[in-house]
């Protein structure tokens, strides 16, 4: 069984980017622009375990939806978070740490 990855991102280019790559490794992806879809998406019991996040998104952004992940994760299965983002700066990357991020990769 492969690995389902669930790419959030409102640039349909990035999100053809990092889908990309995902397949070319072998991973299931889907994807959605914003993090409402997401969270909806993330309730279903056959969501993806592993979460490609931007920050900035039009709905609810990154760091919300990760905390949301993060407080229904007690009776959930761990979701894996890695936050990627234009943000720099050691207080971004705290910031994103403090809300659950696993891993935080910022691409300026």
């Amino acid at each position: 069984m492969n690995m389902k990855v669930l790419i959030v991102d409102d640039s349909p280019i990035y999100r053809k980017l990092i889908r990309d790559s995902v397949q070319g490794w072998g991973f299931v992806s889907s994807e959605v622009e914003g993090g409402l879809k997401a969270w909806e998406m993330l309730q279903r019991p056959d969501s993806p375990k592993l979460v490609l996040l931007d920050w900035v998104l039009p709905d609810l952004d990154g760091i919300e939806l990760c905390q949301r992940i993060r407080n229904a994760s007690a009776s959930r299965p761990y979701v894996y978070v890695i936050l990627l983002t234009g943000k720099d700066g050691r207080a971004n990357m705290l910031k994103a740490m403090q809300a659950g991020v696993d891993d935080y990769l910022d691409t300026v």
